[in-house]
């Protein structure tokens, strides 16, 4: 049965915008077989945080703003997977 209320929206909204999504991960990782894994946590976080969702806004940018640090967390895990201690590095100068 689908979901009702804010999470049922941003639900529908994050279906809607998922293509943009996935194409502004794409232009921020280097890591192309992590986009899906960003989308998903991302869409995750916003099914989670749906009662923070004013309807009516700019959905695409609420979605960004959940996505941005899951993208960082999973870019400096894959650093650190092929580079041990340049994520830890990267993150302590904020990027």
């Amino acid at each position: 049965m689908p979901e009702t209320g804010a999470v049922g929206e941003v639900q529908r909204l994050f279906l809607r915008h998922a293509s943009g999504l996935r194409g502004f991960i794409a232009g921020l990782t280097p890591d192309f077989d992590a986009i899906e894994d960003i989308l998903h946590e991302t869409f995750l976080t916003a099914t989670a945080k749906a009662n923070e969702f004013a309807p009516g806004s700019d959905f695409p940018a609420w979605a960004r703003a959940i996505l941005h640090p899951i993208m960082l967390t999973v870019n400096r895990k894959n650093l650190d997977r092929r580079w041990p201690g340049i994520g830890e590095t990267a993150k302590l100068l904020g990027l």
